[in-house]
This record gives C-alpha cells, structure tokens and sequence, in this order.
C-alpha cells in the first residue's frame, strides 16, 4: 500500500473543491487525493477554519445532488427498453419520488409534520399538554415544559410505547 500524501495547502485546497463537485463524499475525495481520511478528520476537529471550509464544501456538494433530483423530478433520465432480452429503444423517464422530496424541501405545505401531545400529570409537570411539535425542519415549540421535565416525559412515553407493544 502506498504512504499517505502529506497534506498541504494545494492539497486541502483541491480536496474542498472535489466534496464540492461529488455531493461532500470524504472518502472519495481523499482517495482521489491519496490523503488519509483520519488525517482529515483530526485536522477538522483540531482547526476551527478547516472546519468552516469543509462545511462550505459539503454544502456546495448538497446543492449538487439538490439540482440533480430536480434535473430527475423535471427532466427525466434516458431508461432502454427491452423486448425479448434486447434493447429496442430508449424512453424518457422523471422520478415521481424526486419531484417529491424537491417539494418537500421547497414548499412547507408538503413537509411532513409530526405532533406529540400528551399529559403529564405529577409533582413538577402540572398539566401540561401540547408538549412539542416537530414539522418542517424538525423546528420545536415547547410549551411550559423545562429539558429535565422534556427528558422525563420522553423516558415515560419510551416506556408506555414498550409496554404498549408487549400487551399486543
């Protein structure tokens, strides 16, 4: 096995600019670059500008795969078609399920949105209902509730949940 390039500047500049193109995959980004992937990862967790810049990075590799679920939801890819074992032409064919997630991602009335609400009664809860909501990007609206409480109530939920499915 050949020894791991010593990371430079030129090196960490070329390894930002490949998470950018390939959708923020490390470990093809470091295999392109020969660079060892823990080598990156300790200098990510000991350099705070590093850090910022491969965040940047992998954000510009998200708005890659982004754009080529719209280009699947809108456009389509080119799919052959088969008779008898051979390919006799090609159609055109979008993803239902891009167009979907593109939605999701774009339009709040598509988002999927979760409500927990319950009632806890007991010394340091009240009666507290409408506990949190997640919707959206899993935004939280906690209602007269502290994290101790929050905690508690998730371990009692766990707990009923388990009980629930034991019964049944």
């Amino acid at each position: 096995m050949a020894a791991k390039t010593k990371l430079t500047e030129d090196l960490i500049g070329s390894f930002f600019r490949l998470l950018a193109k390939n959708g923020g995959i490390v470990t093809d980004a470091a295999k392109d670059l020969n660079i060892s992937r823990t080598a990156l990862y300790v200098k990510r967790l000991t350099d705070s500008e590093f850090k910022e810049r491969w965040d940047e990075a992998v954000d510009l590799g998200v708005d890659v795969i982004e754009d080529e679920a719209k280009r699947r939801a809108l456009t389509g890819t080119e799919e052959p078609v088969y008779y008898q074992g051979d390919i006799v032409g090609y159609i055109w064919k979008k993803s239902d399920y891009c167009l979907g997630l593109v939605l999701k991602a774009h339009r709040p009335k598509y988002k999927e949105k979760h409500e927990i609400s319950g009632k806890i009664e007991g010394e340091g809860f009240g009666n507290t209902t409408n506990i949190f909501t997640f919707g959206g990007e899993f935004s939280r609206e906690l209602r007269k509730i502290d994290t101790d409480s929050l905690a508690q109530f998730a371990m009692a939920l766990r707990n009923r949940i388990r009980e629930t499915e034991e019964s049944s």
